[in-house]
């Protein structure tokens, strides 16, 4: 499978972040020619790094320049709406039309799984509306990221070989996750919980089984415009929360609902993932949350297991 990514030339945006450097280090280890958007200089190993921003138009067109494939996994996970917008929807659109302009062979998009309109579902697929527009003050990662899919399906029908994968939430030590460092703070200190009985549905995926799908659909034939949902598995937010409070030997209190995915208790399917990927997730969720116990101990946040 690796063949083809061998010395093409790969623009991953969110390269310093968790699930864009991971990407990095497999692709510059399969021979590619690394590429990184920056917004500020920064030296990376075996990256040849872009200074570059998702809300400055020209400085995507210069980033795409010579490119056959686009990682796209920069995003805004704030709550400011205009700002989301920028760069989930409008930032998405313009780098995908600058890849549209310069040739580039592939775009394989990093979504979400929370840009589907999970009331009253009980089973997702990849035909499950997306969440409107009118929701972006509410659902603002959510929406505005449904909105990305939407401009990237307009310059798919262009010519555009669009890839969408849709991941849950992503697991790994990695200092730059949002699931180690805070999340352990947080619920050592109480001040995160869940909502109800804390039996809201909370899909997980190990960060290597999502490189492995993107490795994938850089690589194999697909139809332009293509989405694909990546869940390895289920667990409950409560459950999860639970695992990291064991650590500390605290309990985890009930909170206020504050959004719609408090009340969703369906299953995401990765059936068609599976059969035209060959997405086959490898690493469990035992392990992960093994790997972050092991990562949180040795930066002094956890106490020893022995303790």
């Amino acid at each position: 499978m690796t063949e083809p990514i061998k010395h093409e030339r790969v623009l991953i945006t969110g390269v310093t972040g968790f699930i864009g450097s991971q990407v990095a280090a497999r692709w510059s280890s399969l021979g590619a020619v690394v590429h990184g958007l920056v917004r500020q200089p920064v030296d990376l190993a075996g990256v040849h790094t872009v200074v570059g921003d998702m809300r400055d138009a020209d400085s995507l067109v210069r980033a795409v320049d010579g490119v056959d494939v686009v990682v796209h996994a920069a995003a805004d996970f704030g709550t400011e709406v205009g700002l989301a917008r920028q760069v989930n929807e409008e930032g998405t659109r313009a780098l995908a039309e600058a890849a549209l302009a310069a040739g580039c062979r592939r775009f394989v998009h990093l979504s979400t799984c929370g840009a589907y309109a999970l009331e009253g579902i009980g089973r997702v697929t990849e035909e499950t509306p997306l969440w409107p527009e009118a929701r972006a003050a509410e659902l603002t990662y959510g929406a505005t990221k449904a909105m990305g899919d939407r401009a990237l399906a307009e310059v798919a029908a262009a010519g555009l070989g669009v890839v969408i994968l849709r991941p849950p939430n992503v697991l790994g030590a990695h200092p730059r996750s949002e699931f180690v460092e805070v999340l352990a703070t947080r619920v050592r200190d109480g001040s995160i919980g869940y909502a109800f009985d804390g039996g809201n549905t909370w899909p997980y995926l190990h960060v290597d089984d999502l490189v492995d799908a993107i490795e994938a659909a850089a690589i194999r034939p697909i139809e332009p415009g293509r989405a694909y949902t990546l869940v390895a598995g289920h667990t409950t937010w409560r459950a999860f929360l639970e695992d990291y409070a064991a650590w500390f030997g605290v309990e985890v209190a009930q909170r206020k609902p504050r959004s719609v995915y408090d009340h969703f208790r369906g299953r995401f399917s990765s059936d068609r993932a599976r059969a035209e990927l060959g997405y086959a997730p490898r690493r469990s969720y035992a392990e992960a949350i093994e790997e972050t116990r092991r990562f949180l101990e040795a930066r002094g946040i956890v106490p020893p297991s022995d303790a």
